[in-house]
């Protein structure tokens, strides 16, 4: 959810100032720090969870294919800016925001059950 708190803290700015208003650029820092420490976060638990998952023979591949993922992540961003316009950045903020934020939310509230389908729940206990 800290990669979807990065977009929703620069809707602050966009509320706060007028667009002629030069501000500082302490915004941007924030919402990297919001988003770095997202990354932080997930990246070492999706490459353990990808591993997790695969048969033996495969983990290297499954790796690679987890890997491959964040280029399509990064394609998708792409997309997105094509929403971007000038004026409405508040909305275009709140759009990528909300969805992510959502998508984590709805995560958390399946975990158990994304775990026991992953096989997950069983190697706890073990």
């Amino acid at each position: 959810m800290f990669w979807g708190c990065g977009p929703l803290f620069m809707i602050i700015p966009f509320v706060l100032y007028a667009a002629d208003v030069k501000v500082s650029p302490m915004w941007l820092v924030m919402f990297y720090v919001l988003i770095i420490f997202g990354e932080a976060i997930t990246n070492a638990v999706s490459y353990s969870s990808a591993s997790l998952v695969a048969p033996k023979a495969f983990t290297t591949q499954m790796m690679t294919v987890w890997s491959m993922s964040q280029s399509t992540g990064a394609a998708l961003s792409t997309l997105a800016v094509n929403f971007y316009h000038e004026g409405s950045e508040a909305t275009y903020f709140l759009m990528i925001g909300g969805i992510t934020c959502l998508i984590g939310l709805l995560v958390m509230i399946f975990a158990k059950k994304i775990e026991k389908g992953m096989g997950l729940a069983d190697s706890k206990q073990a």
